[in-house]
């Protein structure tokens, strides 16, 4: 079984996507969290971020949170080293529209040998509301 770690914001991609891979059968093994300081992240989705140690209790699946600078690439160094330390054998992300964010996911998961799960990337919205509904989710 594959052990990921999925990056995790709290929001909703993010939680679809730590859905998406137990319902799959993959061995989340963590949540990975980067706080940025600065709340225009290129990388990183910013708002309620605080909020993810709570969501990680709920699901019992254990928190690797970080900082980082929020600066333009510094963020990107910041997540792999995190990521190098883990003992996973990919990373998930939950991104939709961001081409940005996955073109840099995928560049450092093959820098440390990872691989890249972002099974919501650049699909039709329509699509992912016909999933979440398929999938017995409350739509408000």
């Amino acid at each position: 079984m594959m052990g990921i770690a999925v990056l995790f914001s709290g929001g909703k991609d993010s939680v679809r996507t730590v859905h998406h891979c137990l319902k799959k059968g993959y061995d989340v093994k963590y949540l990975v969290t980067m706080i940025s300081r600065r709340e225009d992240s290129w990388m990183f989705h910013v708002p309620n971020i605080r909020l993810t140690e709570l969501s990680s209790e709920a699901i019992d699946i254990p928190l690797i949170s970080k900082e980082t600078s929020g600066k333009k690439e510094e963020e990107v160094e910041d997540l792999k080293k995190v990521l190098k330390i883990l003992d996973i054998d990919a990373v998930a992300c939950g991104g939709i529209f961001s081409n940005y964010q996955k073109t840099r996911f995928e560049k450092v998961c093959k820098e440390l040998k990872l691989k890249l799960l972002s099974p919501f990337c650049l699909s039709f919205i329509s699509w992912i509301c016909l999933l979440i509904i398929k999938n017995y989710h409350s739509v408000k």
